[in-house]
């Protein structure tokens, strides 16, 4: 027997709109949200990258937890574009523990000290505590990609 969800309230479509606005933000090229047809019914939300290439989570008890709890796993260990790292709370930004490998090669024992920028959910859409102007970044056509080398 195939179901259909209950329509959302208000709160919890602005948190799936903001989750939705922060993935695409992200770089994501699709975001879905769905429930299981398990007993009890669980959410889960996903941002995809083209390929095979997805963030997600799952097992909420409904839609506004799963889309908050993956723009969560979005933020956490991001830097804002002012710089900072992103921090969801007053208790400070997530740091990786000094065993990490950073993926930009450097030392994550200098993050315990690094700039950090606090977001916060605002009705429909994650901003940041900053005011720093919004990045803007030049497409690149896929068909000019890589660049031909010298010779």
């Amino acid at each position: 027997m195939h179901t259909t969800a209950p329509p959302l309230g208000p709160e919890e479509e602005a948190a799936v709109m903001a989750a939705a606005d922060l993935a695409e933000r992200a770089g994501a090229k699709g975001f879905r949200i769905g429930y299981t047809s398990t007993t009890p019914v669980t959410w889960y939300a996903v941002a995809e990258y083209g390929g095979q290439a997805e963030i997600g989570v799952r097992g909420h008890p409904n839609p506004a937890a799963a889309a908050t709890a993956l723009a969560k796993r979005l933020l956490t260990g991001a830097k804002c574009k002012c710089g900072g790292l992103v921090a969801l709370s007053v208790s400070g930004a997530w740091a990786p523990g000094e065993s990490a490998t950073m993926l930009d090669g450097s030392d994550p024992s200098l993050l315990r000290d690094a700039p950090q920028c606090l977001w916060i959910l605002e009705g429909s859409r994650w901003s940041p505590g900053c005011d720093a102007p919004p990045i803007k970044l030049n497409a690149i056509d896929p068909a000019s990609w890589p660049p031909p080398t010298g010779g």
